[in-house]
């Protein structure tokens, strides 16, 4: 039995675009996320590649659609012909920031926002006032990362994890000094703190993976720490700390920047704060993407003059 029911030439490479996006997403929602189109479309799109072949594609299971042993051999193919497709098209094409209309997407945390993409975004609009950044937040899980820049197909991401995975890139940026504070007059303040002091005293903490979380830094008895409140906003932890005997731990940048709005002081603790490092990723693929190396290339700058 032939492969094929149709000759290849007649299948449309859309549709293999959509088969990829499916078995490597696992789901009809996200796929159609990736591809900017709708989930019915995706559907259309796998019934239509489905008639080509002789053997089926896809399984309905309770959670969705699920790819045959066909299917995933099918996929090898098909990824690596696309990929090449791909890297050959980028490769030819011409990237010229003084007259380029593109949009640039950046995922990153809340606080960076402040710090540093505000900045950039001005700094872009100096040199082209064409090109426009668009900044989405990203809570920082290694899976909803490696979704930022595969499914949403952002350009870069700036997190404070470390990934180790050959398909993504990550530079080192800088590493975020961080600042333990209480409100004026906090029975804490004018002494001496040690760790195991420090510990007890109860904290307003950021949620998991903003800046100023140094649990993913795995330093000694921190998660024993009485959590008041768990908060992704560091102004909300800030305002909260100078209303009660709660501590909070912030970045020493946004201190330095914002803490005169807030009744609060440095604690004196006698060890030492981890350092949070910042860490630029993206694609392997798009290393030598002449649109992605040039924005590395412009967060790189912009860092090197305002730290």
């Amino acid at each position: 039995m032939p492969v094929l029911t149709h000759d290849f030439d007649s299948i449309d490479i859309r549709l293999l675009i959509v088969f990829r996006a499916v078995v490597f997403t696992g789901s009809l929602s996200k796929a159609a996320r990736k591809l900017n189109v709708t989930p019915s479309a995706v559907s259309q799109s796998l019934t239509k590649l489905g008639k080509y072949f002789n053997h089926p594609l896809f399984t309905r299971t309770s959670t969705g659609l699920e790819p045959t042993d066909y299917a995933m051999e099918l996929y090898n193919y098909v990824n690596a012909a696309l990929d090449l497709l791909q890297d050959g098209v980028e490769s030819l094409s011409d990237f010229d920031p003084a007259t380029s209309k593109r949009r640039f997407r950046i995922a990153a945390n809340h606080v960076l926002d402040l710090e540093m993409l505000h900045p950039l975004a001005k700094h872009i609009e100096v040199l082209n006032s064409q090109l426009s950044l668009s900044i989405y937040g990203l809570i920082e899980e290694d899976s909803r990362i490696i979704d930022s820049l595969q499914i949403d197909n952002n350009d870069v991401c700036l997190v404070t994890s470390k990934l180790a995975m050959a398909s993504i890139k990550q530079e080192l940026l800088y590493s975020t000094e961080l600042i333990a504070l209480a409100r004026e007059g906090h029975p804490a303040q004018n002494k001496e703190i040690d760790r195991d002091t420090f510990v007890g005293l109860r904290h307003f903490r950021y949620a998991p993976g903003q800046i100023g979380v140094f649990e993913r830094m795995q330093h000694t008895k921190v998660d024993d720490r009485d959590v008041i409140m768990d908060t992704n906003n560091p102004f909300n932890a800030m305002m909260m700390a100078q209303e009660s005997d709660g501590v909070v731990v912030i970045s020493k940048w946004l201190w330095e920047h914002y803490g005169s709005q807030f009744n609060l002081a440095p604690l004196n603790i006698s060890f030492e704060l981890p350092k949070i490092p910042l860490y630029l990723t993206y694609l392997a693929k798009l290393e030598e993407s002449k649109a992605n190396r040039w924005l590395r290339a412009q967060i790189k700058e912009l860092v090197a003059n305002i730290r």
